[in-house]
């Protein structure tokens, strides 16, 4: 069984994606922020759940360390109470770079496939297969 790590799982499209991946007998770890007000959207589900924060790089190589792929779907849609425009846009390119950058060093580049959109997808064994998720 390949092990999928998704960042931002208890979001509106992590948790749909955790749900659809463990239909498919796939393992899940799933990243959330601490105190996810989300978090209930996982409830009952056989998954490894991470709280931490993608700003911090060494949370993220320490995450994906033994997943066979990485979905990231962690992003802020709206700023938080006090924070800036420009804080928000920060956030939201950091936890993309880190996850990223990380996934470079862990899996190596030759397996590192970016897609637009919300999602980044890193395969550690070869190609992804080509399934509808």
């Amino acid at each position: 069984m390949s092990l999928v790590l998704v960042t931002g799982a208890a979001g509106q499209v992590g948790s749909r994606l955790v749900r659809q991946l463990l239909e498919r007998n796939y393992e899940v770890r799933g990243l959330i922020l601490p105190d996810d007000p989300s978090r209930s959207r996982l409830d009952g589900l056989e998954i490894e759940i991470v709280e931490s924060n993608l700003l911090d790089m060494a949370v993220c190589e320490k995450v994906i360390e033994g997943a066979d792929a990485v979905i990231h779907t962690a992003n802020l849609v709206g700023p938080l109470p006090g924070m800036s425009e420009t804080e928000f846009f920060d956030n939201n390119v950091r936890n993309t770079f880190n996850i990223v950058y990380a996934a470079s060093k862990c899996i190596g580049q030759q397996h590192v496939k970016v897609k637009k959109g919300y999602f980044a997808r890193f395969w550690s064994s070869g190609p992804a297969k080509r399934t509808a998720v």
